[in-house]
């Protein structure tokens, strides 16, 4: 969350003038403590006004796993610019983790939400306490059991297998914005192909995402652009198992980037463009950033500062008496006169100069800097531009590599040359 390449993921997203940009499976903890926090601070670089929407499996508010930044499955959203100010809700799902969502209205009620989502994949033979399947399996083996002690006559059984429960709950959650009249967009990573979706006769496989498709009337935006499904969506050959799902939402043009594009990643990014006068019913007003508070009532040390600071100078300058003796003229005459109404606001024009001064001294707080000096900054990317150089075929550079380097100042007479494992190691 504080990695110098985190930073250069969303410059790189700023350079693309991307509004909104959603994560399925960000493995994130957002019961850390320190996520948000270093995130807010990183993204502040590239995306100054932003807003950032976490969501994660209660497994990591754990004491064990609190204090982790790392957890598997997971969701993320993050709103830029001149969205945020059209932001009237947000929300996760509860307990699971296993979506966002993101609430934003333009004129005469016309409503968007996005909601990026994860669906769990198939457990291995041995899977471990903390994948994405283990943790939700848990939590729906418990609200089983819940469900039996509070209804004990009751024959029926939840189901405890994570991939059914998801395609049935993100209906209900689907067809709720629906039915409120909101435009909606689903960024998916269902871990399912299409046609793994279908049975023999080009039926609906049950709890799939056809179902889901099918049953909220849905349209997958590549099929609505290029009248078939993306070829893939990992690194892998045919293995298109994300999706840009929408519902009432007219899309003007839609793709996928390169590999490794903004981000390393073994999923391909996708992509989607919309018209927002056509979307919203109007165009967003441009924002500007709220200079830096140095005074905040709930800083006690700072509010002590201020409050001493403000008693010394109103003692030095007999700031209550003369306060008091032109209240005790207004009392008794019910007027000022020219030459009292100018010591007045004298008077007024001091205390404001006080008080100015009291929240300057007050704190130290400043706008905001990069942790990161320029130097470490460069040698972080360095580090992982040969971290990432080491991991490829022939130890060779892709687009996204390139990229990295240059803005480590690395020539491009390097990105070209041959390394052999060794040389290539021994650089990093």
């Amino acid at each position: 969350s504080s990695s110098p390449l985190t930073e250069l993921t969303f410059e790189s997203l700023a350079e693309m003038n991307c509004g909104f940009f959603g994560v399925a499976e960000s493995n994130i903890n957002s019961h850390s403590k320190n996520v948000k926090f270093n995130f807010h601070q990183t993204l502040n670089k590239a995306w100054p006004l932003h807003r950032a929407i976490f969501s994660s499996g209660d497994h990591g508010a754990y004491p064990e796993h609190v204090d982790n930044e790392y957890l598997p499955g997971g969701t993320a959203a993050w709103i830029s610019n001149d969205f945020t100010s059209r932001i009237v809700d947000v929300g996760v799902d509860p307990g699971l983790g296993r979506w966002t969502h993101t609430t934003m209205q333009g004129k005469k009620k016309e409503f968007l939400t996005i909601m990026p989502a994860y669906r769990p994949c198939k457990p291995g033979p041995e899977p471990g306490p903390l994948t994405s399947h283990m943790q939700q399996s848990t939590v729906l083996a418990l609200q089983n059991l819940a469900h039996k002690i509070a209804n004990p006559s009751s024959t029926k059984e939840l189901t405890t297998e994570p991939r059914d429960q998801f395609i049935q709950d993100i209906i209900v959650a689907a067809k709720k914005f629906i039915s409120l009249g909101h435009k909606l967009i689903i960024l998916l990573d269902a871990n399912e192909t299409w046609a793994e979706a279908t049975l023999k006769g080009d039926k609906i496989r049950p709890n799939s995402i056809r179902k889901l498709i099918d049953t909220c009337e849905l349209t997958d935006v590549f099929q609505q652009r290029f009248g078939t499904s993306a070829p893939t969506t990992t690194k892998f050959a045919d293995r298109p198992i994300d999706m840009i799902l929408t519902y009432g939402v007219q899309i003007q043009s839609a793709g996928i980037l390169a590999a490794d594009s903004p981000s390393d990643s073994d999923h391909l990014a996708l992509w989607c463009d919309l018209d927002i006068a056509t979307t919203f019913g109007n165009s967003s007003s441009p924002l500007a950033s709220m200079p830096c508070r140095r005074l905040t009532s709930k800083n006690d040390q700072t509010t002590s500062n201020y409050m001493t600071e403000i008693s010394k100078q109103f003692l030095y300058h007999r700031i209550e008496a003369r306060c008091q003796a032109l209240l005790t003229i207004v009392l008794e005459t019910n007027s000022l006169t020219p030459s009292q109404q100018e010591k007045f606001f004298r008077l007024d024009a001091q205390v404001t100069q006080i008080m100015l001064r009291a929240e300057k001294l007050s704190s130290k707080k400043s706008p905001r800097k990069s942790k990161w000096s320029p130097a470490f900054k460069k040698a972080g990317q360095t580090v992982s531009y040969w971290e990432r150089r080491c991991h490829r075929d022939n130890y060779a550079c892709d687009r996204y590599i390139r990229n990295l380097g240059d803005r480590c100042e690395i020539p491009s007479s390097v990105h070209d040359q041959i390394f052999t494992e060794h040389a290539c190691k021994s650089e990093r």
